[in-house]
C-alpha cells in the first residue's frame, strides 16, 4: 500500500465520520452523532485544517449522512434514517454556502453516493443494491450488488467508479 501523500489534522471535533470530498482548497466531511440524533456537514481549509463552517443535516427522522460527492458547484449528500431498509433524501448543497438547493426522497437507506456528469449513483445500507438517478432525482434503474462488500463512500473519477469500505 502506498504511503499517504499528506496527512491533514482537522482542527475541530467531528462526530462519527461518514464521507469526505475535496476540491483541493476545501475539505468537506459528513458525520453523525447517534446519541443526539444529529448529522453534520463540515468544511475545513485544506491549507491548515481549520474549520470554516458547519451545518446540521436532517430531514425529519433522517439525520444520518452518508458518503458524499462534490461536483461542479455542488455537494451531493444522502441523509437517511439511522436504520436499514428505511428512507433517505438526496440533498444537493451549494459548495460556497452549504445551503440546501434541492433534494429528493428515496424509499431506502442510501449510505454512499457518487456523481457522474449525467447520473447520481447510490448504494443502500451494506451496498446490497445500487440506484442510478438523473440529476433531477428521477430513478433510472436499481441493480443488486454482485459482491458482498458494503461501501461507505463512492467517487467517480476518470470515468471509473471508486468505492471504499
Amino acid at each position: 500500500m502506498p504511503d499517504p501523500v499528506r496527512v491533514l489534522a482537522l482542527k475541530a471535533r467531528t462526530a462519527h465520520v461518514q464521507g469526505i470530498d475535496t476540491d483541493g482548497v476545501r475539505l468537506w466531511v459528513t458525520s453523525v452523532e447517534r446519541a443526539t440524533r444529529k448529522g453534520f456537514l463540515q468544511e475545513f481549509a485544506v491549507s491548515d485544517g481549520s474549520l470554516q463552517r458547519t451545518v446540521e443535516l436532517q430531514d425529519g427522522d433522517r439525520y444520518h449522512p452518508g458518503g458524499i460527492a462534490a461536483a461542479e458547484n455542488s455537494i451531493w449528500i444522502p441523509v437517511a434514517e439511522y436504520r436499514k431498509e428505511s428512507s433517505a433524501v438526496i440533498q444537493r448543497r451549494n459548495q460556497r454556502t452549504l445551503a440546501l438547493e434541492f433534494q429528493f426522497p428515496v424509499g431506502d437507506h442510501i449510505g454512499c453516493l457518487a456523481v457522474t456528469p449525467q447520473f447520481l449513483i447510490g448504494g443502500n445500507w451494506d451496498s446490497r443494491d445500487f440506484y442510478v438517478w438523473d440529476h433531477q432525482g428521477k430513478l433510472v434503474r436499481k441493480a443488486p450488488s454482485t459482491t458482498a462488500n458494503g461501501y461507505q463512500d463512492l467517487k467517480h473519477r476518470d470515468g471509473q467508479l471508486v468505492a471504499c469500505r
